[in-house]
């Protein structure tokens, strides 16, 4: 049957609550422990429905399909991850998530906000939430069994934990599928993972137009652009952007969340000064009501704080958005006199008659804050006598890991402000928890010092009853043995070997590993339970072009603890070894524990820095770059010299001899960095990470899509069509393909052009008619050209045309089309380039960079092209192009008979340097820039009867030019051209001339083989093999 109901009275809080093998009487006085008799635990009923859901968010714009990802996702793998920075709407998309489970699979959701909390108070609340079982809480083992039988979608909002703790919270959850969100991956090789980015261009504008209630106006358009590129589409910032009336520059943002802070006045300041005490942890609305009774329309408040990007909405209330910190933050907190004030008033709150154990264990972060920053202000004895007030309340909770918080706090209070009563108190309700939590060895040492203090103070009962409670706990600590349990006898309890308190972890057998790791489950509610070497509060956020991020060295790598929070061990009794990690990339600025080697370098987007920090010989634990705002789309952070090895998105460390970990990103610029991270670690270079490559040859559309699988045929024309060009979106998660002569009839009777687009994760392949038309990708959308931009709905729907104002109309004619699109890397990003012939045939070209399907920008006017003349690739900084300008028109439909010279252009001064080429008879065969910005020409030989037969002559060699950065003219390479397209398991992808054939071969020398021959045109998705993104 169930065990007894919880009650709280205002002459003292008493209550009966059995935790494990425990049954808890909890007492204003002091507190004591029996065991459970065989047959007394109480018997827990399963709930007839078991669903818990947060409040129903506004939809999350542009996470459709996200949600479709994580729905799919427990269906696969029963396990999901969602993380990513602070502020790209992890929380957001995990509520709606919820909804969506419970709408769509039709059984239990379980919604629990885990922020702060200890994984044993977290399953806690999934336990109360499938059962009725009143003060009960169960240990893990009966916590496993009961939950085996529970099938349920649990959802866990900012679950920070350790791998073990992750393991036993999914162990704890056998027969329910767990979606979980934090900062940073933990769901290593037990189920999926999405890493959450910041929102598309369209979803971007959606939002900041919903968030001004109205359309963009024409002018806003840049502005918003600008915001979206600088902000990389994290939400919050965006939201922050058009709070006002009006967009804020982006030139502003830095500046913006100071300037709404400062302007805070009356309710809206009270209510953020309350949320920075608090910090990660946030408020509930409820409490914030009683703290600020009285005020009139407190909802109202919040919400216009959310709306400026000031407070972050939760499950239950409200907390600071991320990015405050350092003095913006101390310029909210509370002064001496106001802490001490808050401190009285949450003490009135916690013993009031009406203030359930529940409402109180919710605002933990805010009450263990007060201690602290009471105490800190200089009015501990405010912050000591609310702890002696909650502790009780606490230990009726369930909420072993919470209590242990207020405990802490509170005897490091008294102890400050010398009250010995409460300081005796506090120790003693320590000794309960700790033994109720298995930790029998630091239960009796609590014990024994509150039975010290109560003797000084006079109060022998209490003493006696203490030390009664410690020698109960005694035993030999080598052994672990427990001795006979007494029950009804005060202070008495059981082993606790079968641990409830998944927060504070330990061996009773070893009592400096259970020191050890009881130092490690005090640490602050923002990362329960880790040892991280970087606090949050360490971490300069900023939005805008530079990303800035913590490194952190967990796990057992640290050893121990001191007043400024965690430290690498120094232990002088115990062996160390170094362990030094540097950091080099111009993608993010780092934040780094540790003593520096060297010079470090922190600034400007970049770093370069290596630090040195000690651990005792033998210990283990992760290491990782941890930013705080999104990284530029498709890249990634990369780690060599872990224990997964060189080239690892991971790392773990075993300091079983001096090591060096070497961390950089897979951008683009920061190839050299990836060099050098493999000089530094001994291992060997990098290789490129794999990405897909298409070709075509005369029927067909091939792509090779995975390291050491066999090329794919997408498409096959048949001889009375040809393929035509093909792009990748960013990711390479999409491909798309022309297909000419296999459309609708065009204006002139031929053979109009057909545009395919395939999902590669999903196998779904849509297709649309056009005419004359080129494609490309912008922003993970498909766009075409020729006339207007048209948009292709990825959903298969109908095509959306763009008339965009900056590119004017000419009139229309059988020659090429009126835009053609390009897409180029520049850096990291997949940028959209048009190149529009305005006026009459010949008279003037531009180009421009679109920056969305609805607004381009204009680089400059081009050499008048003609028919043949075109921007072949744009340099990847954006500077310089190469173009191929006609000399002379060759004869209509002819092949071989004519010249096509190429040329270098400066797009910021128009300036040229000419390539004239091999000759007549040879055409551009292939162009493109290399990593250190060369930039390469091939030409070769053309071989046909007319145009339609033309194509390259592979019996003839290849002439390969090159154009060094900064050099005056081209030079003609002695090297057989072979630009590197692909690296498939360690071997380069390249297009050669063999055997009279254009042939695509993998790997070098007696090891190469032929991927496909008769290879008309190569499309790799990356810029060169060598980015590594």
């Amino acid at each position: 049957m169930p065990g007894p109901k919880t009650s709280i009275e205002v002459s003292g809080v008493r209550g009966h609550v059995t935790i494990g093998d425990n049954n808890v009487v909890v007492s204003a006085e002091r507190s004591f422990v029996q065991i459970v008799q065989p047959g007394q635990r109480p018997a827990p009923v399963a709930r007839q429905d078991m669903t818990l859901l947060p409040r129903r968010p506004q939809a999350a714009v542009g996470r459709e399909r996200e949600l479709a990802e994580l729905r799919s996702g427990l269906d696969d793998h029963g396990a999901w991850q969602i993380h990513g920075p602070a502020g790209i709407g992890k929380s957001t998309l995990l509520r709606q998530a919820a909804h969506r489970l419970a709408d769509e699979r039709g059984g239990a959701v379980v919604f629990v906000d885990a922020a702060g909390r200890e994984p044993g108070d977290v399953l806690q609340d999934v336990f109360e939430a499938c059962y009725d079982a009143p003060g009960y809480r169960p240990a893990h083992t009966e916590l496993r069994r009961l939950m085996a039988d529970v099938t349920a979608d649990i959802v866990l909002d900012d679950l920070e934990v350790e791998a073990e703790d992750l393991d036993t919270v999914l162990d704890a959850l056998p027969s329910s599928a767990l979606l979980y969100a934090s900062g940073q991956r933990t769901l290593l090789g037990k189920g999926g993972t999405l890493a959450l980015g910041g929102l598309g261009h369209k979803a971007a504008m959606t939002l900041l137009s919903q968030t001004l209630g109205r359309r963009l106006e024409a002018a806003e358009e840049p502005v918003a652009e600008e915001l979206w590129r600088r902000t990389s589409g994290a939400p919050l910032p965006l939201l922050r952007a058009a709070a006002a009336d009006r967009l804020v520059p982006a030139a502003r943002l830095d500046g913006l969340l100071p300037e709404l802070l400062a302007a805070l006045t009356g309710v809206e300041r009270d209510v953020a000064g309350i949320l920075a005490v608090a910090r990660d942890g946030g408020v509930s609305m409820r409490l914030l009501a009683f703290l600020l009774d009285g005020t009139t329309g407190l909802s109202a408040v919040c919400d216009r704080l959310e709306a400026r990007g000031v407070v972050v909405a939760t499950a239950r209330g409200h907390r600071l958005a991320p990015e405050i910190g350092g003095v913006h933050l101390a310029g909210l907190r509370p002064g001496s006199a106001e802490l001490a004030a808050l401190a009285r008033q949450l003490t009135h709150w916690v013993s009031m008659a009406g203030t359930e154990a529940a409402a109180v264990v919710e605002d933990t972060a805010l009450l263990t804050a007060v201690i602290d920053a009471a105490t800190e202000a200089g009015r501990s004895a405010e912050g000591a006598r609310l702890a002696r007030a909650a502790s009780p309340v606490f230990a009726c909770s369930l909420r072993t890991g919470a209590w242990g918080r207020v405990l802490e706090r509170g005897i490091a209070a008294a102890e400050s402000a010398g009250l010995r009563d409460i300081l005796a108190y506090l120790m003693h309700e320590d000794g309960v928890r700790k033994l109720v939590s298995g930790k029998r060895l630091l239960a009796a040492a609590a014990f024994a010092s509150a039975a010290a203090y109560w003797r000084e103070l006079g109060s022998d009962g209490h003493a006696s009853a203490a030390d009664a409670a410690a020698q109960s706990c005694g035993g030999d600590p080598a052994s672990g043995a427990d001795p006979a349990a007494q029950p009804g006898i005060e202070g008495s309890g059981g082993s606790g070997s079968d641990i409830p308190d998944l927060g504070d972890h330990g061996s009773v057998g070893d009592i400096n590993q259970e020191v050890g790791n009881q130092l490690v489950s005090s640490l602050p509610p923002a990362d329960p339970g880790s040892v991280a070497m970087a606090t949050k509060a360490g971490v300069a956020t900023k939005a805008g072009m530079s990303v800035s991020a913590k490194a952190v060295i967990g796990g057992g790598l640290a050893a121990s603890v001191t007043a400024g929070g965690v430290v690498l061990s120094q232990q002088a009794d115990a062996e160390s070894v170094p362990v030094k990690v540097t950091v080099a990339t111009r993608v993010l600025e780092a934040n780094m524990p540790g003593d520096p080697e060297g010079t470090c370098l922190v600034g400007e987007g970049a770093t370069d820095c290596t630090k040195v920090v000690k651990s005792k010989k033998g210990e283990a634990g992760p290491v990782s770059v941890d930013p705080a705002q999104p990284l530029p789309a498709g890249v990634s952070l990369v780690y060599w010299g872990c224990d997964e090895g060189a080239q690892s998105d991971s790392c773990s460390v075993t300091s079983d001899k001096a090591r060096h970990v070497c961390v950089t990103t897979t951008s683009f610029t920061d190839e050299a960095a990836r060099r050098r991270c493999a000089e530094l670690t001994g291992s060997p270079m990098p290789t490129a990470m794999f990405r897909p490559l298409a070709w075509t040859t005369k029927t067909e559309v091939k792509a090779l899509l995975k390291p050491g699988g066999r090329p794919q045929v997408l498409a096959t024309t048949g001889d009375a069509a040809a393929p035509g060009m093909v792009v990748w979106s960013e990711d390479a998660a999409k491909v798309a393909w022309l297909e000419t002569g296999t459309g609708p009839l065009g204006p002139d009777g031929a053979g109009g052009d057909v545009i395919k687009l395939r999902d590669l994760k999903s196998g779904v392949e849509h297709s649309w008619p056009c005419f004359g038309c080129t494609i490309a990708f912008l922003d993970g959308e498909l766009i075409s050209g020729g006339g207007d931009i048209v948009r292709y709905p990825a959903n298969g729907g109908e095509p959306v045309r763009e008339d965009l104002d900056e590119i004017p109309n000419r009139l229309g004619h059988d020659g090429p089309p009126d835009t053609m699109l390009l897409n180029v890397w520049n850096g990291d990003r997949l940028q959209a380039y048009a190149v529009s012939r305005v006026g009459d045939l010949g008279q003037q070209s531009v180009l421009f960079r679109l920056e969305s399907p609805t607004k381009a920008r204009k680089i400059r006017d081009l050499p008048r092209f003609g028919y043949s003349g075109l921007v072949r690739t744009v340099s990847p900084d954006g500077a310089r192009a190469v173009v191929e300008p006609p000399n002379g028109q060759p004869p209509y439909n002819s092949c071989g008979e004519g010249s096509y010279p190429a040329a270098l252009l400066d797009l910021a001064t128009g300036a040229q340097t000419r390539l004239d080429g091999p000759g007549v008879g040879y055409r551009v065969d292939d162009t493109w820039f290399d990593a250190d910005g060369v930039a390469h020409v091939v030409y070769r030989a053309e071989k046909g009867v007319d145009a339609t037969s033309c194509f390259a002559d592979a019996d003839r060699a290849a002439v390969h030019y090159t154009l060094a950065s900064g050099a005056g003219s081209w030079e003609r390479s002695g090297k057989a051209p072979g630009r590197l397209l692909a690296v498939a398991d360690g071997r380069q992808i390249t297009h050669v001339a063999d055997g009279g054939a254009l042939t695509l071969v993998i790997g070098e020398g007696a090891k190469k083989s032929v991927l496909d021959t008769d290879v008309q045109w190569t499309y790799p998705s990356a810029a060169h093999a060598g980015d590594g993104s």
